[in-house]
């Protein structure tokens, strides 16, 4: 659908709609539960250009919303050609989530935003290679963090100009949920456990990455949110 639909000139405020009610239609319920004290996010953040930051909530990507008493997600920007759209999608079916991220370009990205993206995916795959059960959530999180540091990117990994302090977190019936992939948790994946990695760089013209939520299972990570994971060119 958003393949399909998206296209340069439209504003994000009108794409983010469509989003939404395509969402509605399926099935979504239209709220989602935020497991963070006094957190609140819409279900879709979809954010082109400069608009990917700064964040003014914990998370990596925020968007300047549609005013100040709710400063995050899409406003009247327009989207223009050859800058990123990053979605950020949580859908909700029967009351459980999941968490998906991918980026679009109409045109062609920026050499230094492809190169990051490939980054992202590069890290991703090594994540999944060491989430099995047994293994200490704070390991992804440090093992993706060397990666960062060796792409040459690092100031713009997890947020700019102020990185968050994880990488993944719980999905279930709320947003945000344990465990926490971040450094110093320490706590072990356990067969069952559904999660989410978000690897993810911003830079002031634009921000890319990607997010999927696992299963995970006796030999390791099942995806949940199978879809494309380079950037998707409309």
């Amino acid at each position: 659908f958003i393949g399909d639909n998206l296209r340069e000139g439209m504003s994000e405020l009108e794409f983010t709609g469509m989003v939404a009610g395509f969402a509605r239609k399926k099935g979504h319920p239209g709220v989602m539960r935020v497991r963070g004290f006094n957190q609140e996010l819409f279900y879709v953040h979809l954010l082109s250009g400069s608009n990917t930051n700064p964040s003014y909530f914990d998370g990596s990507i925020g968007g300047k919303g549609v005013s100040p008493a709710f400063a995050q997600g899409s406003y009247d920007k327009i989207i223009g050609r050859n800058e990123s759209v990053l979605i950020d999608f949580s859908f909700i079916l029967d009351g459980y989530m999941l968490d998906q991220t991918r980026v679009f370009c109409s045109g062609k990205l920026p050499d230094h935003l492809a190169r990051a993206h490939a980054s992202a995916v590069h890290i991703l795959k090594e994540m999944e290679i060491i989430a099995r059960p047994g293994a200490a959530c704070s390991k992804l999180y440090d093992r993706a963090m060397q990666l960062a540091g060796e792409s040459g990117f690092i100031r713009h990994f997890l947020g700019f100009p102020e990185p968050v302090a994880f990488i993944g977190h719980g999905v279930g019936i709320e947003l945000d949920e344990f465990p926490v992939i971040a450094h110093g948790f320490d706590t072990p994946l356990e067969e069952g456990m559904v999660f989410a990695l978000e690897p993810k760089y911003v830079f002031p013209d634009g921000a890319v990455g990607l997010e999927n939520t696992y299963l995970v299972t006796t030999d390791g990570l099942e995806t949940l949110t199978v879809f494309e994971e380079d950037i998707i060119y409309t």
